[in-house]
């Protein structure tokens, strides 16, 4: 007799550890899921983008500026003028050359800018959107013998 009792005691406080590992399980689960939801989604989705189109822009600018740098130098250096008619000649191409550079260059940037802050509005409104729309936990976790 005291083994059925023993046995009916083990059964019962059994099923409390298991459904005390289970409810533990569940609140670890809901925890990685907000971590997910706050810290690495967010980033992954919205911020990378940001991040791939602000390097990408910088890339370009750096290399057309040593593209620049090289092409002026190499102006410089190859065009010997003779006189001072071909000296203000050789003065006046590297100038508009210049100019019209500094224009295109301007206008580059001025609609990266659109792209980046366009982007970067995006980016908070949806990220704002996103963090709204969190709630914790996930999902409905379930003690199995109470309700939560």
């Amino acid at each position: 007799m005291p083994q059925i009792i023993l046995a009916i005691i083990a059964i019962i406080i059994g099923a409390w550890v298991v459904a005390a590992i289970v409810w533990i399980v569940q609140w670890i689960a809901a925890y990685v899921v907000l971590i997910w939801q706050v810290f690495i989604m967010p980033f992954f989705i919205y911020l990378t983008p940001a991040v791939l189109i602000s390097v990408v822009i910088a890339a370009i600018f750096w290399g057309s500026w040593i593209a620049i740098q090289n092409y002026f130098l190499s102006l410089k250096t190859n065009i010997n003028p003779v006189g001072l008619i071909e000296e203000f000649t050789k003065y006046y191409v590297i100038s508009a050359l210049t100019l019209f550079l500094g224009i295109i260059y301007l206008s580059f940037i001025v609609s990266y800018l659109m792209l980046i802050y366009q982007s970067g509005e995006l980016f908070f409104v949806h990220v704002i959107n996103h963090y709204e729309s969190i709630t914790f936990p996930a999902f409905r976790i379930h003690f199995p013998f109470w309700e939560n």
